[in-house]
């Protein structure tokens, strides 16, 4: 009899001590989420609405402005349609493996590119030649400018009149109007034309993106170029 009440006072005493430690955790205050528990970048959580990939139109676009600068740009690093919310980061390059004007990485589907070949942007003579994606699927820069998924081609992309701005890292911004674009079949292409390389011309931009994809050869049979001319130095709009 001693025994088993001996026994019953110990785990009685045990049942105490568990409900203590219980209590004391339920009531000691929580630790900050860390950053491992985060997901990773190949699964993280969708954009919020209203938000955007970096070069993706946005929701809301910013009213049209820009203040053209004096001179012209060698590093220039951003591209915006401010009407269709386009803000893109824009890079550098030079001539491909194969000689042509360099692009944008194939996994940068919303970056612009300038080929150093042309002249800068903001000289007031020739195409300033820039290179921007197009998907297949759809969901690049190429695809928004010239027509929006689901609607008829060259359509609810960019508008005549359409204000397009080029800025640097020190805040000087070059700013263009959209004037039109041309269609060039590359079977038929002329390099000699001037509708792309053309130094000498008028100052605007020459802004290419491939059309009319073949899945069959998995390659594109023409490519679509804007044309935007230059709005005078020194002036606001």
């Amino acid at each position: 009899m001693f025994k088993n009440r001996a026994a019953l006072a110990v785990l009685g005493v045990l049942v105490a001590v568990i409900l203590i430690v219980g209590a004391v955790l339920l009531l000691r205050p929580q630790e900050e989420t860390s950053v491992d528990a985060l997901p990773p970048a190949d699964t993280a959580a969708p954009v919020e609405t209203g938000a955007a990939p970096d070069g993706l139109p946005a929701e809301s676009p910013a009213n049209d402005s820009c203040t053209n600068f004096t001179g012209y740009m060698d590093a220039p690093a951003r591209f915006e349609v401010e009407r269709m919310g386009v803000d893109s980061p824009m890079i550098v390059v030079g001539k491909d493996a194969d000689g042509n004007p360099g692009s944008p990485p194939l996994n940068a589907p919303y970056t612009t590119a300038w080929y150093t070949g042309s002249p800068e942007p903001g000289t007031t003579q020739g195409n300033v030649i820039l290179s921007i994606h197009t998907y297949s699927q759809g969901q690049a820069l190429g695809n928004d400018l010239y027509g929006k998924q689901g609607l008829q081609e060259g359509t609810g992309g960019l508008e005549e009149g359409d204000l397009i701005k080029i800025s640097d890292a020190n805040g000087n911004e070059v700013c263009y109007r959209y004037t039109g674009l041309t269609k060039v079949w590359v079977d038929t292409y002329d390099p000699a034309s001037g509708v792309f390389f053309n130094p000498d011309g008028p100052p605007q931009l020459a802004i290419m993106i491939c059309w009319d994809y073949v899945p069959a050869t998995k390659d594109w049979d023409s490519r679509i170029i804007f044309y935007a001319e230059l709005i005078p130095e020194g002036q606001t709009v």
